[in-house]
């Protein structure tokens, strides 16, 4: 909220292997850096070691994302949900539902939530209230599927990077490729809510 610190997620692999047998099982915890320090990470939220559900566990999470409230949102990809945070401590916000969220952004002047689940964009209405049962009652407000042919890559949704403006009226989200996706050439898309 302050810009003091940086979040991550990804980090500290656990030596395992997913179900496949292919990729590393990332740190099921949100990190923290201070800065300007750039001291090594701190684990703010979750247990790198253990994934779990609850009010103090992760499974597999992926985007963050900052509402300008004082909220850490986390995409807990495992767990179905979207989990919220409290920025100055890292304390068990609430959570809302989301099916397999990979990437997450919040528009500052609407306060609604993007979702990346699978090959979707879901738009989430924001909270009523910024407390545990305001975050349980978001709900879904508008999907869409990322543009098909040459803007999307079916066999696999995690090459796409997207990023939202987050002050823009309407919203702006950007969806981009690159060549190692399997596509030809590198490739960006401009899409207004």
């Amino acid at each position: 909220q302050d810009g003091r610190c940086a979040y991550l997620t990804g980090l500290g692999a656990t030596g395992k292997r997913d179900s496949n047998g292919n990729a590393p099982v990332t740190a099921n915890a949100v990190l923290r850096v201070k800065l300007p320090e750039r001291g090594a990470p701190e684990v703010f939220f979750g247990d790198p070691a253990e994934a779990g559900a609850g009010d103090k566990r992760l499974n597999d999470p992926q985007g963050l994302a900052v509402d300008g409230q004082g909220h850490l949102l986390v995409a807990d990809r495992g767990n179905n949900r979207v989990v919220v945070l409290a920025e100055k401590d890292g304390s068990f916000v609430g959570s809302f539902v989301a099916p397999s969220p990979e990437w997450l952004g919040v528009s500052r002047r609407t306060g609604a939530i993007y979702v990346q689940s699978g090959e979707n964009v879901i738009r989430f209405s924001p909270p009523a209230k910024p407390d545990r049962d305001g975050w349980k009652a978001v709900k879904e407000a508008g999907r869409t599927a990322i543009p098909a042919g040459k803007f999307r890559y079916p066999k696999n949704p995690k090459f796409l990077s997207l990023a939202l403006d987050p002050s823009a009226e309407p919203a702006v989200l950007w969806v981009g490729w690159g060549s190692a996706s399997g596509m030809t050439g590198v490739g960006l898309l401009r899409c207004e809510d």
